[in-house]
């Protein structure tokens, strides 16, 4: 990525979206192209009609007025050496927010939610209307031929308030009904996509027709941009990969239209972490960029940073920094940062963003000179299948229940100082419905090493005839926990466990009103017990977790509980973490990947493996400093050196204390450490 006058391109790539609403242009234009370089921007993304002035459909007449601008800008920009490319703010469009299509596009068909909702602004793909519209538009942001052009992650069949799930329109009825042969309802295609039990054929033909629609869809704005401005590329927000799979999205077909021969741009969601909240929730962040990288593996990333509604009350300077780092310490090419509001707000009114970018530039380009090095990302393996979304039985009837499970589980595995990613490990997390959708062949494989199971992974296996891989006889019962009895606390029995302490138990108190499914098994009889359910008198009673090490030489870790619904403060508990990480170093034949002990809570920990060195961070994503660092992982050879990555961007001799014992390289020392500040370390050979 290079343009204009610039001569290095930084590791730790700046994209600043930008709006320049009409009402205020000159003096936002003027600050700007005064405060770009001094923000230490690499390139400006510019959005049009956004937000608040919206029009909703953008009418062709104003954006001919607006050409002109854009114009101006992307002139002074690569004067200056930074990108100029472009975010047009919608393509089907966010929400209705009172707007009416129609208004602007005669003859528009709008999208149809499940129970018959109609939106009034927000356009179904197969509205011919709206594509005639669309090429024109498209074509005019061509004309100012930007680094590249962004599609919104409108671009999808659900989100658009009021319609959550769509579309159900008369094209997509009139289109369905053709391809079954017969005229189909509303109510009857919803009910038979949504019916319980084995899915009903006509949900994987519903899905094949909305992913055939998006990917022409996506087409037809990439080649109409191409048409005018060949060079420019194409990117794309997305929503994530699990919640994608509610409309049957191919990733790989996906991706090859909107591409259209060029580079893809992706900018993967950083979650619900628009307004920040508390710091735990940024380990969405690190699960969205490890599940659309592997979707979209050969995507140049630049994350979405965003804090709405765009002021320090949405999101602290700091806890931005820290989507920052968090995005290139995962490898990210770039950040896409959305910071100020759309309104014609001054930049300068909140400066303490701009005068962090400045000074936190030379630490964020050392960290993403490190992470992006190629290299193999290691950890507990994520189970993700682009096709999960045919195999999931449904229970309550809700198109929702078709997206894809594992998010919250890959999130509770990333607070519990475990390292994890999507590709090859020897142990793999399986949890929920994803593992239906896997065939025989790779059932066994994956059973043949080690593996984390919950409950409801374990029923799928069960039901597929599996159980005796898992160690799992038959399913006794599943229920909510304390239908099973009074019981307040899992002790942990297994003498196996390194718990530490005097500590042999868990609280079950999950909160007044949340009461977790629970499931108990008929074990095999070689299954070794790790923890029960007990009740106020000690007294144990239904087992809660069991290892077993099955035919293939698999050995399996297997839970009565969801990891769906454990990613919480009462599950994620000290002894808790001890008794998952003691898990994986048996899975792993105590070879684990990585994992990080020490006094603070809520731990991601990343691993990377590259040819000339190794790379380990620890994430705090707690308020409190940690004042020590334990941390082991799996080595052929003990480092010669270890270095660890300073504020102000230079790297020296870590004060960690290594030992080196069978192949098990441990680090530990008191070290401070905050959620500005993670700690980053490499490891030379």
């Amino acid at each position: 990525m290079n343009c204009g006058k610039q001569k290095t391109v930084p590791a730790a790539w700046y994209a600043l979206r930008r709006t320049l609403p009409l009402w205020r242009f000159e003096e936002n234009f003027n600050e700007l192209i005064a405060k770009a370089e001094d923000y230490r921007l690499d390139e400006v993304i510019i959005k049009v009609d956004v937000e608040e002035f919206s029009h909703g459909q953008l009418p062709l007449w104003y954006l001919e007025s607006y050409l002109e601008k854009l114009f101006r800008i992307k002139t002074e920009l690569e004067k200056r050496g930074i990108c100029y490319s472009l975010n047009p703010w919608i393509t089907h469009g966010h929400g209705d927010r009172g707007r009416c299509g129609q208004d602007v596009i005669p003859g528009l068909v709008t999208m149809v939610g499940t129970e018959g909702q109609r939106s009034t602004a927000c356009a179904c793909s197969l509205s011919t209307a709206w594509q005639e519209h669309t090429k024109k538009l498209w074509t005019l942001y061509a004309r100012t031929m930007p680094h590249v052009i962004w599609v919104e992650d409108d671009i999808r069949s659900f989100g658009h308030g009021p319609v959550k799930y769509g579309c159900f329109c008369e094209l997509h009825l009139r289109e369905f009904s053709r391809r079954v042969n017969r005229e189909v309802s509303r109510e009857e295609l919803v009910a038979a996509i949504t019916a319980p039990g084995e899915p009903h054929p006509w949900r994987g033909i519903y899905l094949d027709m909305q992913r055939e629609t998006m990917i022409d869809t996506v087409r037809m704005l990439s080649r109409t941009v191409h048409a005018f401005s060949p060079d420019t590329m194409v990117g794309l927000m997305s929503s994530g990969p699990h919640i994608h799979c509610i409309e049957g999205r191919n990733w790989n077909a996906f991706a090859a239209a909107l591409a259209d021969g060029k580079q893809l741009y992706s900018r993967p969601t950083l979650g619900d972490n628009y307004t920040e909240t508390n710091l735990r929730n940024f380990r969405e962040g690190a699960v969205s960029i490890k599940l659309t990288r592997h979707v979209l593996p050969d995507a140049i990333e630049q994350t979405e940073v965003e804090n709405y509604p765009y002021t320090p009350f949405a999101k602290s300077v700091s806890g931005t920094f820290l989507q920052l780092a968090l995005s290139f310490g995962l490898g990210c090419r770039g950040v896409a940062m959305n910071l100020f509001d759309h309104l014609g707000t001054m930049m300068e009114v909140a400066p303490g963003y701009g005068r962090m970018l400045a000074t936190g530039k030379d630490y964020l380009n050392a960290l993403a000179a490190t992470a992006q090095t190629p290299g193999r990302w290691r950890g507990v393996r994520l189970l993700h299948h682009d096709q999960s979304f045919l195999s999931r039985n449904v229970a309550g009837r809700r198109l929702q229940d078709i997206k894809e499970d594992g998010f919250n589980t890959a999130m509770l595995l990333e607070g519990m100082g475990i390292a994890n990613d999507y590709g090859d490990s020897s142990v793999t997390m399986v949890s929920g419905q994803t593992i239906r959708a896997y065939s025989d062949a790779e059932i066994r494989k994956i059973f043949s090493s080690g593996v984390l199971l919950d409950a409801v992974a374990a029923a799928a296996l069960v039901d597929r005839g599996y159980g005796r891989l898992i160690g799992v006889e038959k399913i006794i019962r599943r229920d909510r926990i304390y239908q099973f009895g009074p019981y307040s606390v899992e002790e942990y029995l297994d003498s196996g466990l390194e718990l530490g302490g005097e500590s042999r138990y868990n609280s079950l108190r999950f909160g007044n009103e949340l009461e977790p499914m629970f499931t108990e098994f008929a074990l095999d009889s070689s299954c070794r017990i790790m923890s029960r359910l007990a009740d106020f008198d000690a007294v144990c009673h239904q087992v809660s977790a069991f290892r077993y090490e099955n035919e293939l030489g698999g050995r399996i870790c297997g839970w009565g509980f969801d990891f769906e619904e454990t990613n919480n403060g009462a599950f994620c508990t000290p002894v808790r973490v001890l008794q998952m990480q003691d898990a994986i170093r048996w899975a792993s034949g105590d070879k684990p990947d990585f994992l990080v002990t020490n006094d603070g809570s809520w731990t991601m920990a990343l691993r990377k493996d590259c040819a000339d060195f190794i790379l380990l961070e620890a994430f705090n994503f707690s308020p409190d400093p940690w004042t020590t660092f334990h941390g082991e992982l799996t080595l052929d050879r003990k480092p010669a050196q270890v270095l660890q990555l300073s504020q102000d961007g230079y790297w020296s001799k870590s004060s960690l204390e290594l030992s080196f014992d069978g192949g098990i390289l441990r680090l530990s020392g008191k070290i401070s450490i905050n959620f500005q500040e993670p700690l980053i370390l490499k490891l030379l050979f």
